[in-house]
């Protein structure tokens, strides 16, 4: 709905086409298992008022590698329970690799209501990994007037 010339607007549209951002933080450390498990504290629950919102999320891990062995992980935005393709990778060759690794989405919510983003975390058979609380989590909603 475009605005046209002298028209009165009210405050709700006005708002909608604001970019809103939302923020998350790690609460806890977490010891990373060989199944995807939601990282402590990034997950952000919001609700669009149209169809068809896009969104802009930015993730960033903080991984410690605590086995003296190569280790990698991986690191996913899942957003309505359905993981998103682009990954956060990490590998490390020693006790004392340390990295904080990021990643970006773009997308387009389909329907109108409460969506979730969680960001989850994942290591291989061999590694012995924590992500640490310096882990964050963006999400900007820009909605469709």
């Amino acid at each position: 709905m475009p605005f046209t010339g002298l028209q009165k607007v009210a405050a709700d549209p006005l708002n909608r086409i604001q970019p809103v951002p939302y923020y998350a933080e790690q609460s806890s450390p977490l010891a990373v298992l060989t199944t995807l498990s939601a990282v402590p504290g990034l997950s952000i629950t919001l609700s669009t008022v149209t169809a068809g919102a896009t969104y802009h999320a930015i993730g960033f891990l903080d991984w410690d590698n605590l086995d003296a062995n190569t280790s990698s992980g991986l690191g996913i935005l899942n957003i309505d329970g359905a993981s998103q393709t682009k990954q956060i990778r990490y590998a490390g060759t020693a006790a004392t690799d340390k990295a904080t690794m990021g990643q970006q989405w773009f997308g387009t919510l389909a329907s109108a209501g409460s969506h979730t983003f969680t960001m989850q975390a994942q290591a291989d058979a061999a590694s012995d990994l924590t992500v640490f609380s310096h882990s964050t989590l963006v999400v900007v909603i820009y909605e469709v007037v």
